[in-house]
């Protein structure tokens, strides 16, 4: 969850679009992993992309799940914390794809493996060498390029 402060927002949303607001800067203080996603939008048969600073899978899924006709998510990048990526500084890597399913004898635990443009593979925050066999995979994001 990304937070902001009143004096954070800027005049300049209102301008453009009712309802729209804009920050000059938006707080990220959980320490953990979020997501950059682009999306293109059909709004009135023309294609807009956005981009979206996701912090929960889930919402990724639901996004990609809606798509077809009305959205596509063209681009994942994980933005991932020294203690995930283990190095000194947070990273931004382009995901490849994205596995949602269950480890084998962990119960119904959902689990997610991160597949990264560079060969980095994480299970939910941890790097692994290689794909776990998953139940029930379901892919919820692939790149297409």
């Amino acid at each position: 969850m990304f937070f902001t402060r009143e004096n954070d927002e800027t005049p300049f949303g209102a301008g453009i679009c009712e309802g729209l607001k804009s920050w000059r800067f938006v707080r990220w203080q959980m320490g953990s992993h979020w997501f950059l996603v682009t999306v293109v939008v059909l709004i009135d048969g023309d294609r807009c992309t956005d981009t979206l600073m996701i912090s929960r899978l889930e919402d990724i899924a639901s996004l990609a799940a809606s798509g077809a006709e009305s959205s596509e998510v063209t681009q994942v990048q994980l933005v991932s914390a020294p203690y995930m990526n283990q190095t000194k500084q947070w990273t931004m890597e382009p995901l490849t794809q994205i596995i949602e399913g269950f480890l084998p004898g962990e119960g119904d635990k959902i689990v997610h493996v991160l597949k990264c443009r560079n060969s980095t593979i994480y299970i939910d925050e941890d790097v692994l060498v290689r794909i776990p066999q998953l139940i029930k995979p379901k892919v919820i994001f692939s790149d297409a390029s």
